[in-house]
């Protein structure tokens, strides 16, 4: 919708409408979250494992970040079926 969507009055309350969307649900996964990254922290967590199926993009997306800040070698992912 471009610069009509974002700014024009019209469209006001559906702008209104995602963004209140996207705090709830930001709000419902904050403690998981936050649980999670603690439990990353640990030494008994290995290399986080992603679906081949559904996550293969972001082990994708974290190879080129880590090849574009200069780290060698692919995403400490694990694709899994």
């Amino acid at each position: 919708m471009g610069e009509e969507g974002a700014h024009a009055e019209k469209f006001a309350p559906h702008r209104e409408q995602t963004l209140a969307n996207w705090k709830q649900v930001n709000d419902e996964d904050w403690d998981i979250i936050q649980r999670m990254q603690a439990g990353m922290q640990s030494p008994a967590y290995p290399d986080p494992l992603l679906s081949r199926e559904m996550e293969s993009n972001i082990n994708a997306f974290q190879t080129l970040i880590r090849t574009h800040v200069g780290l060698p070698g692919p995403a400490r992912t694990t694709l899994v079926s």
